[in-house]
């Protein structure tokens, strides 16, 4: 899990890697923001002792948590929300506009301790909502799994090729 201070220090040494780092006179910022995790993720990797690909996740999250939603981050420094809260902000914030995503905050975090994550993603929702009510309801509804509303052992059976008769 990452906790608040592993956040500020990949936010930090990402961003000292860009002012450090070759400029590249045509490059977009979403290319350098990509080419600088790559970089550090390959830094970090074996000092977290994880795989690349995790610490690049780890990374990616970290920078748009502490850039993007600063408030979210500084409640998480504070002690006041844990890190899978933190990731259910992200996960339901990023793609609104920042001036939606600013009202959802002010009128969740305040709270946000005090909920399980199940309350505070219902409550996120419905913030949304209440800012937003066309929002599409892609923003709104949580991500549903693969499972065509299959239950773990149907699955297994269908992957054998053993369904049923």
């Amino acid at each position: 899990m990452i906790d608040a201070r592993q956040v500020a220090s990949f936010a930090e040494l990402a961003r000292r890697r860009v002012v450090a780092g070759p400029s590249l006179v045509n490059e977009s910022m979403t290319a350098t923001r990509e080419r600088v995790v790559k970089w550090c993720a390959a830094d970090f990797a074996p000092a977290l002792r994880v795989a690349q690909v995790t610490a690049q996740h780890r990374l990616d999250t970290a920078i748009q948590l502490y850039s993007d939603f600063p408030a979210v981050w500084k409640a998480l420094a504070a002690g006041v929300i844990t890190s899978p809260k933190a990731r259910i902000f992200l996960e339901m914030l990023e793609k609104l506009p920042a001036d939606l995503a600013a009202e959802v905050i002010d009128a969740t975090l305040p709270d946000a301790g005090d909920r399980t994550p199940g309350q505070l993603r219902k409550a996120i929702q419905r913030a949304i909502i209440a800012v937003d009510p066309q929002a599409p309801p892609r923003i709104v509804t949580r991500r549903r799994s693969n499972s065509g509303g299959c239950s773990r052992r149907q699955q297994m059976i269908r992957w054998r090729g053993c369904g049923p008769i």
